[in-house]
């Protein structure tokens, strides 16, 4: 996609969990919005990234691990495919072998000068849409499909409630 801006991030964390080598693994900015240069907003958000890797994953993990129950309740894999698939966990480290980062979107919308930031994983639940987690910082602010990872709308609602909210 030559309309859009795509780069390579390192990290090494994220490696070590998943017992892989990212060294392809790339960010891209601008969610739905085309973006050809990074500006310092973005700038912000892969330093972030870059300097919190680990609480990033982690606070990723327990979210997927709260919600984890239900999916597998909403996807109903018969017992001969659930081991493989969609197994019992009890940890956020039984992940590892259950979803795989795909993408970071950086999108063009911003809180306080700070972009919100798409994270996009394939999972062995639904090999179709993904897993998609839209986070500002450590907070999340919605998880689901693959797609949350890059739709504007769902980090302008997010701000937009966030500023408006009473003091």
């Amino acid at each position: 996609m030559s309309d859009s801006f795509f780069a390579l991030i390192e990290l090494k964390e994220w490696e070590s969990f998943f017992n892989t080598s990212l060294d392809k693994f790339c960010f891209r900015l601008g969610g739905e919005t085309i973006v050809e240069k990074m500006n310092e907003n973005h700038k912000s958000g892969v330093d972030y990234i870059k300097t919190n890797q680990t609480k990033i994953l982690t606070t990723i993990l327990l979210e997927v691990l709260k919600h984890y129950p239900k999916w597998q309740e909403k996807y109903g894999y018969d017992e001969d495919d659930e081991k493989d698939i969609m197994p019992n966990i009890s940890t956020i480290n039984d992940f590892a072998n259950l979803i795989m980062p795909k993408r970071i979107h950086i999108l063009s919308v911003y809180s306080d000068d700070f972009p919100y930031i798409g994270y996009d994983f394939d999972c062995t639940w639904d090999d179709e849409h993904g897993l998609g987690i839209m986070m500002l910082k450590d907070k999340i602010v919605k998880i689901g499909g693959g797609d949350i990872s890059f739709l504007n709308w769902v980090a302008e609602e997010d701000r937009d409630k966030t500023n408006n909210s009473p003091e």
